[in-house]
C-alpha cells in the first residue's frame, strides 16, 4: 500500500515539474539552431560528407552538429544518387488520404556498404506532379534531385532531405 501511495507521489511529482521546467529560447544553444532562410548551395555529396559525414559525427558531435547547422540545415543542394527503396506513408482519414513517399537513397561514395545513405522525403503535392517517376523507380536506377537538408545523419539514422 505504501509503495503504491509513493508512485502515485513520485508520478504527480514528476509530471508537475515537467510541465513546469523552464523552456529555452532555441538561439542559446548552438546544438538548436534552425535557419530560417533557404538557399541554394553548391556543396556537393563529398563536400557534406567531409563536413559532417559519419566519422566526422563520431569524432565530435557538437562540432559536427554545429557545422550542419551554419552550413547546410535548411539549404538546397542538387545531388545525384541511386534509388534504393521506397517507404510510402499513407495519412489522413480514408477519403481525404496523401500519400507521401520517403525514398531511400545509396550515394557514392557510401558511408556504408549495405545501408542507404540518405532518406529523401517528397511530399504529396510533388508526387502528384510526376507520379508515374515515383512509381516505376526500379532499385539501382540513378536520379538527380533538388532537395533541403533537413536533418543530420549519425550512425544509427540516415541523413534526411
Amino acid at each position: 500500500m505504501y509503495a503504491l501511495i509513493v508512485a502515485v507521489l513520485f508520478t504527480a511529482l514528476s509530471c508537475f515539474y515537467a510541465y513546469q521546467r523552464p523552456i529555452f529560447a532555441m538561439h542559446e544553444s548552438p546544438l538548436q539552431h534552425h535557419n530560417l532562410e533557404s538557399k541554394r548551395i553548391s556543396a556537393t555529396w563529398n563536400d557534406y560528407l567531409q563536413d559532417c559525414g559519419g566519422e566526422k559525427v563520431i569524432d565530435n558531435s557538437v562540432h559536427t552538429k554545429i557545422v550542419f547547422n551554419e552550413k547546410y540545415e535548411n539549404n538546397v543542394v542538387n545531388w545525384s544518387g541511386y534509388f534504393a527503396e521506397v517507404k510510402v506513408r499513407q495519412t489522413g482519414i480514408f477519403w481525404s488520404s496523401v500519400k507521401e513517399l520517403n525514398i531511400l537513397v545509396k550515394m557514392d561514395p557510401s558511408e556504408s556498404t549495405i545501408f542507404p545513405d540518405l532518406v529523401l522525403t517528397v511530399p504529396s503535392s510533388l508526387y502528384k506532379l510526376q507520379p508515374d517517376f515515383y512509381d516505376n523507380l526500379k532499385k539501382g536506377v540513378g536520379f538527380n534531385f533538388e532537395a533541403v537538408l533537413m536533418n543530420m545523419g549519425n550512425e544509427f539514422k540516415m541523413h534526411h532531405v
